[in-house]
């Protein structure tokens, strides 16, 4: 107990005597180094555009900006459904923390960003639900059949509201201006129609083509590779590159988008891209894809569940580093 209690005062003497003399951090004064690099890692933010599609991202960020961190690199999924108004959400969100890429102390932060299959195919994902419109049930309501007023009506007007949200959140302003108004036009009719439900089928097509219309325009505004790269310049003041490298504080970040990437993890073209980075050897290089790079964890390995967890971060650290496997033979 009495060893206990002196460690404690000496510990609670040396914090003192480093406030007091204004140093950075205990470890200074003890004779351990700063780091020289420190970054933050994210991955699958999936920002969206419904209400607080951006909550973890934003609380992670300002977590990061405590930690005064260098750099903050996201590896892919940056958008739940590849939609322009997340992506403006994305960088409007990273703004807000660190304005002018600057942390709230002053100092620089850089943003290292990759893509992810959801920032190539994710609108198909947000379809799901759009279809409530076109449901079983809802065109049974739609067409008079199976439920008779009030039911037909309230489940009308349960689906047309989960397709307003779709529009709401997921196109800006002035790209859902229409479509909403359709949609409340529609659904004024029915409502007026009452328990008429002969004059709700009468109409029944107009749902048809308020459907097919907002898939197209969920459509347009969705993110292709091409408004991708023309978005990314004014987003990040740096070109769009596939296979992307820079230096932060001297270290080498490289990274892979997932246009060039495929399902197992293979990358189009690495081979020749690291030839030409004449990375150091005396210093590690940070390297990002989503989905895992191919050959670098078993497939074995992620689906039988008898093997614990930390078996399995042990075998990708051993095959991404080179190092002897440690596991039993």
């Amino acid at each position: 107990m009495i060893m206990k209690k002196t460690i404690a005062l000496a510990v609670t003497a040396l914090f003192s005597l480093a406030l007091a003399i204004g140093c950075r951090s205990l470890t200074s004064l003890i004779g351990i180094e700063e780091p020289q690099l420190r970054f933050g890692v994210l991955s699958d933010i999936h920002v969206q555009g419904f209400p607080n599609g951006d909550k973890n991202f934003r609380e992670a960020l300002q977590w990061y900006d405590k930690q005064k961190v260098d750099a903050v690199a996201v590896t892919g999924d940056l958008t739940d459904y590849c939609m322009l108004v997340e992506f403006d959400r994305l960088i409007g969100t990273w703004n807000d923390v660190f304005k002018d890429n600057k942390r709230s102390d002053g100092e620089p932060v850089v943003p290292f960003m990759v893509t992810g299959n959801h920032d190539d195919e994710g609108v198909h994902y947000l379809f799901q639900h759009l279809y409530a419109i076109q449901s079983k049930r809802t065109l049974a309501a739609v067409n008079g059949k199976r439920f008779k007023y009030p039911q037909a009506v309230e489940i009308i007007s349960n689906s047309f509201a989960k397709a307003r949200e779709v529009v709401q959140y997921n196109l800006h302003p002035e790209q859902g201006k229409d479509i909403l108004q359709d949609m409340d036009n529609y659904m004024d009719r029915v409502y007026k129609a009452g328990t008429n439900l002969a004059l709700i089928h009468s109409f029944a097509h107009e749902s048809q083509d308020i459907y097919t219309n907002t898939m197209k325009r969920l459509l347009a505004n969705a993110m292709t590779w091409e408004g991708i790269s023309n978005w990314w310049p004014n987003a990040f003041n740096e070109p769009y590159q596939t296979h992307r490298r820079i230096k932060i504080k001297g270290y080498d970040f490289v990274g892979i988008h997932w246009q060039v990437i495929g399902w197992r993890g293979e990358v189009e073209n690495i081979k020749p891209f690291f030839e030409t980075l004449d990375l150091p050897n005396d210093k590690p290089v940070f390297y990002f894809q989503h989905y895992h790079p191919s050959n670098t964890l078993s497939f074995i390995a992620l689906e039988n569940t008898s093997i614990p967890i930390e078996t399995t971060y042990v075998a990708y650290m051993t095959l991404a580093s080179g190092l002897p496997d440690p596991s039993p033979s």
